[in-house]
């Protein structure tokens, strides 16, 4: 559980000030969270696998939490529903608040 504690200690010192890590939207989260990923799959590749299963089981919840239909990237999810960029982030960190508990 290592890999999980650690992604949740970046999610929270990313979001605690996101400006200072050039975080405008929900997008740019989505590209901070695939270059972790990547580079944990080239030095850890068994904790790369764990924030893959990680990643995945947050999409699976977004998508029940907005009755998705279809299987949809929580990204896309929280951008459809928010109005504007300062909003997304907001929305993605009210979401993988509910997700932690």
């Amino acid at each position: 559980m290592k890999t999980k504690e650690s992604f949740i200690q970046l999610i929270e010192q990313l979001l605690k000030r996101p400006a200072i890590y050039n975080i405008n939207r929900v997008e740019d989260l989505e590209h901070i969270f695939f270059g972790y990923q990547h580079a944990l799959f080239n030095n850890e590749k068994d904790s790369g696998e764990e924030l893959k299963n990680i990643l995945a089981d947050f999409r699976k919840k977004i998508n029940e939490h907005f009755n998705s239909k279809i299987d949809s990237s929580w990204v896309r999810l929280i951008r459809f529903n928010s109005g504007t960029d300062k909003h997304s982030i907001e929305l993605f960190s009210q979401l993988f608040e509910m997700y932690l508990k």
